[in-house]
């Protein structure tokens, strides 16, 4: 696991993360154990540039942005067989075993890629502020219980099948409406 922050003049921002996990929720094949978690993001304060220096009415102008993917793991589903019980036929008087949870071998991490680029703003002395953001949330390999061939042995099993897109802008303005002495009140839309 490991973070990394840097920022320059405090104008130029960067970050990143990454974290290496090596669960053993997914069996013994190693390439569905290790899955490197990790995100980078930059940001620019534009209103901390020389040129904004003159434009008094814009207190804060910044532009970020980031990408990242990460990771969820199920913790109901294994890649081993689960759930073993003996039962007794009362009719037959036979003994049997009941699975309750079907093995997934090519159980693996479910996976999220997400991109972001925002924009904040503040004018009038921060009177009136807020941010405008852009996102994309893909997710593969996403959990979702499947229909089996009933010869197989099983109705249904989960497996990695799924995916969802979310898309989206979202906006939020404030606005500080009266301000007087310690008394300020405002505004959040």
């Amino acid at each position: 696991y490991s973070n990394l922050n840097y920022t320059y003049k405090s104008t130029y921002n960067l970050a990143g993360s990454i974290r290496v996990d090596q669960t053993h929720l997914f069996g013994v094949d190693p390439k569905y154990k290790n899955r490197p978690l990790w995100s980078a993001g930059f940001g620019w304060n534009i209103s901390n540039e020389d040129f904004m220096k003159s434009i008094d009415w814009i207190s804060v102008l910044k532009f970020r942005g980031t990408y990242g993917v990460g990771g969820n793991v199920d913790q109901g589903s294994s890649p081993y067989i689960k759930g073993i019980r003996r039962n007794d036929n009362l009719i037959t008087n036979l003994q049997y075993m009941n699975i309750s949870a079907q093995p997934n071998p090519l159980l693996r991490w479910e996976k999220t890629a997400t991109t972001n680029i925002g924009l904040d703003f503040g004018v009038l002395k921060n009177r009136l502020r807020g941010s405008i953001d852009a996102y994309d949330r893909y997710s593969t390999d996403l959990l979702s219980t499947t229909d089996l061939d009933p010869t197989v042995g099983a109705l249904s099993r989960v497996l990695n099948t799924g995916a969802l897109r979310n898309q989206g802008i979202e906006f939020s303005v404030s606005s500080d409406w009266l301000r007087k002495g310690d008394l300020t009140l405002s505004s959040t839309f």
